[in-house]
């Protein structure tokens, strides 16, 4: 008697775990998305073989923090993607070479699943870093302004608009932003 009532527990309880846990398999949009990202930096010519061997772990970071966003912060599949997503950027950032061009990307990714979860502080340093490891980068301004905008420290937000838009003079994500928080470019100045 214990032993059907401890199957019958186990079949009440294991399928709603089995649902928390999240599907490995790529569906034919993420495996596109991956496509269409790294073909735009066109991995195939990275001279680091090992560093290029590891980009599947990046993919792994943006498919699952895309897929956690389909899900409230308190369900947990939600917390089961993030923390899938943060495991592939940092198994990058742990095996590719200091070098990596495409380091940058991956803190920003990091960074956005930081984000997600809640943990700014976290965001905000691997957003700092990708700026540390290239000052042009324009996806790290965008989310550092996100990041201060939400904080709502206007004139930090600015301050990155604005230097950003220093480094890349012809982009229209920062001089939207710029527009949004009251600059002008080529202003310093906050219209507050």
């Amino acid at each position: 008697m214990k032993s059907i009532l401890f199957l019958v527990l186990i079949g009440l309880v294991w399928p709603s775990y089995l649902l928390a846990l999240p599907n490995f398999e790529r569906t034919p949009e993420e495996d596109a998305m991956c496509k269409i990202y790294l073909r735009e930096y066109d991995v195939s010519k990275i001279p680091n073989v090992r560093d290029r061997g590891h980009m599947h772990h990046y993919c792994d970071c943006l498919r699952f923090t895309n897929r956690a966003h389909k899900f409230p912060r308190s369900d947990k599949r939600f917390t089961n993607n993030i923390n899938e997503a943060l495991d592939g950027c940092n198994y990058v950032i742990k095996k590719v070479s200091e070098q990596f061009y495409m380091l940058p990307d991956v803190y920003v990714a990091r960074g956005k699943a930081h984000a997600a979860a809640k943990k700014d502080s976290l965001a905000l340093q691997d957003f700092l870093k990708a700026l540390q490891l290239n000052q042009g980068f324009e996806p790290a301004y965008i989310e550092l302004i996100k990041y201060y905008r939400k904080a709502g420290d206007k004139k930090t937000a600015l301050m990155y608009a604005t230097e950003g838009l220093k480094h890349n003079p012809d982009s229209r994500p920062l001089k939207r932003r710029l527009e949004r928080l009251g600059g002008t470019a080529g202003s310093d100045k906050d219209d507050e």
